[in-house]
């Protein structure tokens, strides 16, 4: 099992948004299992309200959110308004190889796995 350093879990806060409650509690688990701090959201609006007070630096969020925006739109807002801040998309649709997402990042299939979980966000922390 991967362990993030001192330093990352000082420096990195992962912002997690899906109005699915199970894969919430999923991804918290996993997080929670290497000591990464996080803030969830259920919504479009409580992701902008978690980012306005909070540091964030990388956002877990369902592709297919049945909200305002979908999670291409909210990574999109999200990025133009909080530089630096890192992306990774989840679906449990298959998804479109055609489309590419306005900002990149990787992709998870859903279900997904603690393990899975943890690896991507340790790519993107030591990236």
């Amino acid at each position: 099992m991967w362990t993030p350093t001192k330093q990352w879990a000082k420096l990195m806060t992962v912002l997690l948004v899906d109005d699915d409650e199970l894969f919430l509690v999923l991804i918290q688990r996993a997080l929670n299992e290497v000591r990464v701090p996080h803030v969830s959201a259920h919504s479009v609006d409580e992701a902008f309200s978690a980012l306005a007070a909070n540091d964030i630096d990388i956002m877990i969020t369902d592709i297919n959110l049945q909200d305002r925006l979908d999670g291409y739109e909210l990574a999109s807002e999200a990025c133009a308004k909080y530089d630096g801040l890192m992306v990774i998309y989840m679906s449990g649709k298959r998804a479109d190889r055609s489309f590419s997402p306005p900002i990149s990042g990787p992709s998870l299939q859903k279900p997904v796995g603690r393990e899975e979980i943890q690896q991507c966000v340790q790519t993107i922390m030591a990236s």
